[in-house]
């Protein structure tokens, strides 16, 4: 990510199979939370994930960036 300043968040596309809203829950069980894209793109695929990061200290991105991989990762075992 290049230091242009000014961002808020940043989409992710997450893998195809997951189901971002029922995911949320699993996230927040993890101690982070994201917003499912399916407000913001009603008409595509639920595989979109809002994350904000403004709010978040710079040194913890990176262990919530990994604990949402977690989650996907879980989530999409065994499909």
């Amino acid at each position: 990510m290049d230091d242009a300043g000014g961002r808020f968040y940043i989409w992710l596309t997450a893998p195809d199979g997951a189901d971002t809203v029922a995911l949320s829950a699993a996230a927040r069980a993890r101690k982070v939370a994201y917003v499912p894209g399916r407000p913001f793109y009603p008409m595509t695929p639920d595989a979109q994930i809002r994350l904000a990061y403004s709010r978040v200290a710079d040194h913890l991105i990176d262990e919530g960036v990994r604990r949402i991989g977690e989650v996907l990762r879980t989530a999409l075992e065994g499909k």
